[in-house]
């Protein structure tokens, strides 16, 4: 699946602007265990709220955008391609339409 290969490749893109732009030692991220993926997922998770709970300055366009990025990778690894499904909805609706 190519939208699993592309998502897997922004991750991975993201995650290194994020561990860059806060300076800290980055997580291995094992894009073939599930585990793995939800692990850093969830640490940037809490890292950003404990950044928003002490006021501390925090990527938060980025967080949210690499939060995504995991979000549609593991949504991929079940099966489930929110874009798909999203174009599909659209062109029933535009056929509907028509």
């Amino acid at each position: 699946m190519d939208r699993i290969k592309e998502t897997q490749k922004l991750v991975a893109e993201l995650y290194d602007e994020y561990v860059t732009s806060l300076k800290i030692t980055p997580k291995q991220i094992d894009f073939k265990d599930v585990k793995s993926i939800e692990k850093v997922f969830e640490s940037i998770y809490i890292g950003n709220s404990k950044a928003t709970l002490n006021h501390t300055p925090y990527p938060q366009k980025l967080s949210s955008k690499l939060r995504e990025a995991f979000a549609d990778l593991l949504l991929l690894m079940d099966g489930v391609d929110l874009n798909h499904a999203k174009e599909k909805a659209e062109n029933a609706a535009a056929s509907k339409a028509g």
